[in-house]
């Protein structure tokens, strides 16, 4: 997706590529699941090479007050882009089918669904590819 010039915001990409945002994730018996990571993670040559936004496991900031309002105004524009309908392609998957997905490059979701669901998620780090 390009985004045009106008809705381009500078201050808000380099606060989220510099601002930690912490993220919590708690599972049954205790099991707990932690990682803080800036939102855009960039290269040495400055390209993106990560997205980290999940708005359902992110813990409140742990930053210096006077970034907390810019970084919050900043996730609230990058939700904007994210769930704008021309950013996103939906795509129904049935029974037998597999959808295959780098977490680093592309940003996905489940819309809601009704009936009967079974999922099976398999997770590989990137080093063993």
């Amino acid at each position: 997706m390009v985004i045009p010039r106008e809705q381009r915001n500078q201050e808000f990409f380099d606060l989220l590529c510099s601002t930690p945002i912490p993220h919590r994730r708690f599972l049954v018996d205790e099991v707990a699941f932690s990682a803080i990571w800036p939102v855009i993670q960039l290269d040495h040559h400055q390209d993106v090479v990560a997205v980290h936004i999940n708005e359902r496991t992110m813990a409140p900031l742990e930053n210096e007050a006077h970034l907390i309002e810019p970084v919050y105004q900043a996730l609230k524009a990058m939700f904007k882009l994210v769930y704008a309908s021309k950013a996103s392609l939906e795509y129904r998957l049935e029974p037998g089918q597999a959808a295959i997905l780098d977490n680093h490059r592309v940003l996905h979701a489940r819309t809601t669904f009704n009936g009967n669901r079974h999922i099976r998620q398999c997770h590989v780090d990137r080093d063993e590819l």
